[in-house]
């Protein structure tokens, strides 16, 4: 158990910084209960347009490598129809002579 010049002590002190506390955070300007809330919703906010931000660049990677993708198949597949065309001339050009 405290003395009693230490329960005084830690009294006062308590007592100071209740009223002290609040009065220097008042003079200084610090941010009302509205304002510091408006600026949690606004870190939110951000924080949201950065996550879906994240996740159309990952989605627009990877439609990017499926047209990539699709455009080496078409650009195959055109080489192979070029191939298959030219082939047949060259045997219709034997046919005939």
């Amino acid at each position: 158990m405290l003395d009693p010049i230490s329960g005084w002590a830690i009294g006062i002190t308590a007592v100071m910084l209740a009223i002290y506390g609040p009065y220097t955070y008042w003079i200084s300007h610090g941010p009302t209960w509205d304002e510091w809330r408006e600026r949690e919703e606004a870190a939110d906010r951000r924080r949201l347009r950065e996550v879906i931000r994240d996740e159309n660049r990952a989605a627009d990677a990877a439609m990017l490598r499926q047209l990539t993708e699709r455009a080496a198949e078409l650009k195959a597949r055109k080489r192979m129809q070029v191939e298959e065309k030219a082939g047949s001339k060259d045997q219709s050009e034997k046919k005939t002579v």
